[in-house]
């Protein structure tokens, strides 16, 4: 059977805080993660969409610069994702060189996850041509 501990460390000042203060930062974390994720991909889906209707307009053809819409609209929403999630979720509960780290590290995971699901787009619109 679990234990529950009256206290968790804080690593940043070797303080502690009560388990009330535990649920609290998790219910801050599982609430701004869905409302951030909404707020984003709410963006993310726009600015795709700006950048298509430039692309289109520009160029002339709706299927080119799929890379570029694609990467950079998700790119961007991310920075907007990590921030706000950083920031709702953990300020307070950290330092700002510890913020900045989260930050740091969840945005360098999105871009190496948001680069590599390029090649699969590409793979999917090739088996599956839209509007063909």
């Amino acid at each position: 059977m679990m234990e529950r501990y009256s206290e968790i460390p804080k690593k940043e000042s070797g303080k502690s805080f009560s388990c009330a203060a535990a649920d609290v930062s998790i219910k801050n974390a599982l609430s701004s993660s869905f409302i951030v994720y909404a707020a984003s991909q709410i963006f993310d889906v726009w600015l795709y969409h700006k950048w298509w209707a430039f692309t289109e307009k520009k160029f002339g053809d709706k299927r080119r610069f799929l890379w570029l819409r694609n990467n950079g609209s998700t790119l961007i929403s991310q920075i907007l994702n990590t921030f706000l999630f950083t920031l709702f979720a953990f300020y307070g509960a950290y330092d700002t060189k510890t913020l900045l780290s989260i930050f740091a590290s969840s945005y360098v995971i999105y871009i190496f996850t948001s680069l590599l699901d390029t090649p699969v787009l590409y793979l999917a619109r090739k088996i599956h041509p839209r509007g063909e």
